[in-house]
């Protein structure tokens, strides 16, 4: 999973890329689980792209992905969400729901 933030440094046109629509002169945070998305966006020469985070939890183990949470490199909630769109692993999801219950 991909945390990155989008700037349209286009003055007056609104860009669409990838199901997003970026106003002129803002930014935006979204969150990609390819990184061939990060290319999609990075072509377009009115968008600025800056990653802010990058974690492939589908390629992580159980202890590692707890493990950064527990180190705070990801939220409980970015790693439900992206173990939800790649391997959905039950244990993992029920740790992490225990531990939300924690918090």
């Amino acid at each position: 999973m991909i945390k990155a933030k989008i700037t349209n440094i286009h003055p007056d046109r609104v860009i669409e890329r990838l199901g997003f629509y970026f106003a002129p002169k803002q930014s935006a945070e979204i969150y990609m689980d390819h990184s061939r998305h990060l290319t999609l966006l990075q072509a377009c020469k009115f968008l600025n792209v800056e990653i802010l985070k990058q974690y492939d939890v589908s390629n992580m183990t159980v202890e590692e992905v707890l493990q950064g949470v527990q180190e705070q490199k990801l939220t409980i909630e970015e790693a439900m969400q992206a173990e939800q769109r790649s391997k959905n692993r039950k244990t993992l999801l029920d740790k992490l729901t225990e531990l939300k219950g924690k918090a």
